[in-house]
């Protein structure tokens, strides 16, 4: 009961934090341009807190799922002066994609505040070649860093291995650099399963490479009751890698802005992936989660070490500030589109059928929100997946 709440509580302010911050960076930016505000509100549904400022309406509403910054002739004509309507489009540019502009940094503050525990971090300097795999008799060698693969170019270990993950056992022309030199060879991944089995007194570890056993470990099985759980069943840590160890650098100051920068791009590349594998079928449509799946998740990271809510925080955010961003009705991206067009023919959209684009994207946004809570709930009920 008391984790059902906690889970709550945590959900409830991780949705306020995101909203507020994007909501914030309309607000800010329209102020900054004199733009008149009518009301800022976090939440929809019914008011509990209200308070009238100098010229805005702040409030607080009962349902933690969205927010808004209303500004004066947004969605209707106007003739104030200050209105959204007759600010230049590069100021309303720059107001509207300030929302998403906030999340995204927010998320880059998270990542930076997550490496303070760190000592050191992996790179991808190659510290010794795995000899049981393709990478050994390469022309690679300790201390090369792997700078690209195939087209995509390498910042951190992170981008190397969700590239791994998706290639698979397919041939990769790896590229590194060696001083001043740069070296490139194709290097087919190696299939690697980890088999784990785990009996009352040990846990027995077998490491296969393409399917031939490199490795046997026995450990001794932790005295645990959670242990216990698994006692008697065996699972199965299937990967594709180069086969080197990665060299571990000292965390600096540095090092973690530079880190939070690339985890930050990291996460806003696995967003737009994740949207094109979806939309080209490779992800089944049963798999989007909406707010129950997502607080599920919530709860789940929030049990654990603080460090994994955070990630999950950090990957939120960023995902929110990205898909706002996409030319979809009722989405920021589609008001960026609409200014971009009005800026290159210089003919303005009548407010009210801009109006009409957002209502018919609004309804289109709940009927997939619809669907999306609907997977949730299946997969909560009946742990049914595709």
């Amino acid at each position: 009961m008391l984790g059902g709440i906690w889970t709550i509580i945590v959900s409830i302010l991780v949705f306020a934090v995101m909203i507020a911050i994007h909501e914030f960076g309309h607000f800010s930016a329209a102020k900054l341009f004199g733009i008149r505000v009518n009301q800022f509100a976090i939440g929809m549904g019914p008011v509990i807190w209200k308070k009238q400022g100098k010229e805005t309406l702040y409030s607080l509403r009962a349902i933690p799922m969205g927010g808004f910054c209303q500004m004066e002739g947004e969605d209707a004509a106007s003739d104030d002066e200050r209105s959204f309507g007759k600010a230049a489009w590069w100021k309303r540019f720059i107001v509207v994609i300030a929302g998403a502009t906030l999340n995204i940094v927010l998320g880059f503050v998270i990542f930076l505040i997550l490496q303070a525990p760190v000592s050191e971090i992996n790179t991808t300097v190659i510290d010794s070649i795995d000899a049981t795999t393709n990478l050994s008799g390469s022309a690679f060698a300790p201390g090369d860093e792997i700078v690209k693969l195939d087209n995509t170019t390498i910042h951190i270990y992170e981008d190397l291995r969700f590239f791994l993950d998706r290639v698979t056992d397919k041939p990769v022309e790896v590229t590194a650099r060696r001083g001043g030199e740069t070296i490139t060879q194709t290097i087919t991944p190696v299939k690697q399963d980890i088999v784990y089995t785990y009996t009352q007194d040990t846990v027995d570890v077998r490491i296969l490479h393409n399917g031939t056993e490199v490795d046997h470990q026995t450990h001794s099985a932790p005295d645990t009751a959670e242990y216990q759980d698994y006692v008697g069943k065996s699972g199965t840590q299937t990967s594709y890698i180069l086969g080197f160890v990665p060299k571990a650098q000292p965390m600096t100051f540095t090092t973690a802005i530079s880190r939070a920068f690339y985890l930050t791009i990291y996460n806003i590349k696995i967003v737009y992936i994740s949207l094109y594998e979806l939309i080209r079928g490779n992800v089944p449509a049963t798999q989007v989660s909406g707010p129950v799946g997502i607080i599920s998740v919530i709860g789940q990271a929030s049990q654990m070490d603080w460090t994994v809510l955070f990630n999950l925080v950090g990957l939120l955010t960023v995902n929110l500030g990205i898909m706002n961003l996409l030319p979809i009705p009722a989405l920021d991206g589609c008001k960026l589109l609409i200014i971009l067009i009005e800026a290159i023919t210089r003919r303005r959209l009548p407010p009210e059928k801009e109006g009409i684009i957002t209502l018919i994207g609004f309804a289109l946004l709940i009927m997939v929100l619809i669907w999306a809570t609907y997977n949730d709930v299946v997969r909560l009920f009946t742990g049914w997946q595709t």
